[in-house]
């Protein structure tokens, strides 16, 4: 089953959004405001992403495998839809910043 960018960088934002136990609606409406990101939400779950979590399809290895060979310059945009997440809700977890460096390590960023 293929994986769409679109639906790799969601799960990974969502994965990150989650990380503090909640996906707050501060991070949420911070999504919201980038209309990237929205066009990849949109996408995403037009493209059946549910069904490829639930099938056990769309996990961290393989939304990592596709972000991986986007360009440097999609990395550093899906870095900052995830830290958006990380500030939306106006702390940063010990666990979400290792994350996010173990992230950007295997992004080469």
């Amino acid at each position: 089953m293929t994986i769409t960018k679109s639906e790799a960088i969601v799960w990974l934002v969502s994965h990150v959004g989650k990380m503090d136990g909640t996906f707050s609606v501060n991070e949420s409406m911070d999504l919201e405001e980038i209309s990237q990101y929205k066009l990849h939400l949109k996408s995403a779950k037009t493209s059946g992403i549910e069904a490829k979590v639930l099938a056990g399809h769309l996990n961290y290895s393989s939304a990592m495998a596709v972000i991986a060979a986007c360009t440097a310059e999609e990395k550093k945009e899906i870095m900052h839809f995830c830290e958006t997440i990380v500030k939306g809700d106006g702390e940063r977890y010990a666990k979400e910043i290792e994350f996010m460096s173990k992230v950007s390590s295997e992004l080469g960023l």
